[in-house]
This record gives structure tokens, sequence and C-alpha cells, in this order.
């Protein structure tokens, strides 16, 4: 006679979970570096479709100071700033669908009909001129154009970043 069968017992497996998600940490750094180091040009590699590109779009709350507020040395930080004030923002993925919200996410508001709106509901204003680009590729080839590598002034980036 067979033994009676003993059902096999499945690995228990802990349920991880992250407060507040993974990539809300992610993307909070990111804006955070951008922050300090001022950046104001972002080259945002696999921007899918464009969730950071449209934080980075929205207009800063205050005029951007044309001098520092007070004398630096060398070696002391900056002020802190809550604004990053982007002049320059490129997006650049492979796939073609995603592109498409991207480009959605960046365009700027209607300025049309602005005074029906209520004043909580109407778009905070631009301070500084700011381009935006989508760019359809890899990094595999060599995008660019008369301007530069992916459309950058100067051929360089304050930063480029590459989140989910």
């Amino acid at each position: 006679m067979d033994p009676p069968a003993v059902p096999e017992e499945q690995p228990k497996v802990a349920k991880v979970t992250f407060n507040p998600p993974l990539w809300l940490q992610r993307r909070t750094w990111v804006l955070t570096q951008l922050r300090e180091h001022r950046s104001t040009s972002v080259l945002d590699l696999g921007c899918g479709e464009g969730s950071l590109l449209s934080v980075l779009c929205q207009p800063a709350s205050v005029i951007p100071p044309s001098q520092p507020s007070r004398t630096t040395s060398a070696n002391e930080p900056p002020e802190p700033t809550l604004d990053i004030h982007i002049r320059h923002l490129v997006g650049l993925d492979v796939d073609e669908p995603s592109l498409a919200l991207a480009v959605e996410e960046t365009v700027p508001p209607p300025t049309s009909n602005l005074d029906d709106l209520p004043p909580w509901e109407r778009p905070r204003p631009r301070w500084l001129d700011m381009d935006v680009q989508i760019w359809k590729g890899g990094l595999e080839f060599l995008n660019g154009d008369q301007n530069g590598w992916f459309g950058s002034q100067n051929g360089a980036w304050d930063a480029i970043v590459s989140t989910e």
C-alpha cells in the first residue's frame, strides 16, 4: 500500500512594499539633484510616456535670480531652491506610441479663454522661455542637428537622467 500523498508545501514569499513607492522615491531623488545642481538643460533617456518631462515642464513659481542673492565663496554651497528653472528639455525613446504621449504631456496649456477659468485652474505664468524636443531613437546612432548632440546647445547638458 502506498503512503498517503503529502501536499507539497509552497515556499513562503514575503510581500515587500515600499512607502512611498520606489518610482516616487527615485523621482524625488532626481528632482532634488536637479534643484541642488541648478540644472537648466536636461536630457531624459528612455523618456517613455513623458511623466518626468511633464513635471519638468511645469513653470517655476518665482523668477530665477539673475545674480546670487549673497556673496558666495567657491567652497560654500549655493542657497537651496524649491524651483527648477529648465530652459532646454529633450526626451529620447525608441517607442513611437510612448513618444506620442510624451508630446501630449509637454504641450503648453492653452492660453485662450483664461478669463473664463477660476484663478486656481489658470496655468502659472512661465518666467523663462523653454525649448522642448522629443526625439525618436536610441544612443546607438549619433542623433543630432545643427545645434549639437540631441539638440544640446554648446554640445553639453547640465543633467542626463534615465528613470522608469
